[in-house]
């Protein structure tokens, strides 16, 4: 299920200073010789700017709920953290769908939830001093207990909450609970790009956790920082936020 193509809300970051340059030498390639092996390095280098900041990430809608689940359903299937949080056995994957519809839910109440224009990517963000305790939210966090969660689990996954937020600070913050890719479209840029204009567009600094330390360096090279790391049983959560946010 897709929304409505024909006029999409698109949101682009303010352009840097690259993109204009690459405007700039993509313009001129038609009025000059490639004179040197350097000249035609600056042109693929200007492409690919060119490229990269002009593609818009897409504010969605809940007719988009269906393609946003399906996408963090596959990229987070073998995600410890979300492993710790999902009862295992059989029917994971499915409660893993479940997890991922219950965050869209609240990201639509309490935040944002973006796609990338080829809708191959998608982001859910929340603002945590908006939100508020509904019957909506209430029936919400029940079927997540007991479909999802588990009854015998929801202490331990609640007190893992608890740590976690501990960590926020007092300040409004923009908590960006998943961005994900789907697996045959991973390592392209994709992701680069959406996390890029979701930073771009915001004015919160953002907070996230990971549990896998190949996204710690992913981020790290992003602008993000680690400011704290916690220990549960599925090992090491580290929390990172953008590196000009302090508590």
């Amino acid at each position: 299920m897709h929304g409505d193509r024909s006029a999409p809300h698109q949101i682009t970051g303010r352009m840097p200073e690259e993109y204009m340059v690459a405007q700039y030498l993509i313009g001129r390639k038609n009025n000059r010789k490639l004179s040197s092996l350097k000249n035609i390095f600056d042109l693929v280098n200007a492409s690919r700017i060119f490229h990269t900041f002009r593609a818009v990430m897409i504010k969605a809608a809940y007719t988009d709920k269906e393609t946003v689940v399906r996408i963090l359903t596959a990229a987070f299937a073998d995600n410890k953290s979300v492993n710790y949080v999902v009862r295992q056995g059989r029917g994971r994957i499915a409660r893993i769908r479940a997890l991922m519809a219950y965050s869209f839910e609240l990201c639509m109440l309490f935040g944002r939830v973006y796609l990338s224009e080829d809708r191959q990517a998608c982001a859910l963000t929340l603002f945590p001093d908006r939100k508020k305790t509904t019957l909506k939210t209430i029936l919400l966090d029940l079927r997540l207990a007991l479909n999802v969660i588990g009854p015998g689990r929801v202490r331990r996954v609640m007190q893992r909450e608890v740590r976690i937020k501990a960590a926020y600070p007092a300040t409004p913050i923009n908590y960006l609970w998943f961005i994900g890719v789907l697996p045959g479209e991973q390592r392209q840029g994709t992701g680069s790009r959406l996390l890029r204009q979701l930073l771009a567009h915001g004015q919160r600094p953002v907070y996230l956790e990971t549990s896998m330390i190949d996204n710690v360096n992913w981020y790290t090279k992003r602008g993000f920082e680690v400011y704290q790391t916690l220990q549960f049983g599925h090992g090491d959560l580290y929390l990172l936020r953008t590196s000009t946010a302090r508590a």
